[in-house]
């Protein structure tokens, strides 16, 4: 494995554990979560 993707691999166990405790189990709490992890997308191509 590349040095570059250890840390990007660990990275997103992280980012996987938040969603996780963030989430409620239930449909609808995972489509606002899905919502949330969208617009952070559009911003950050906005800002692009």
């Amino acid at each position: 494995m590349k040095a570059a993707a250890r840390p990007a691999a660990a990275y997103n166990e992280l980012l996987r554990n938040a969603i996780v405790d963030a989430w409620d189990g239930s449909e609808e709490h995972g489509r606002a979560l899905l919502v949330v992890i969208r617009g952070l997308k559009e911003l950050r191509e906005r800002a692009g």
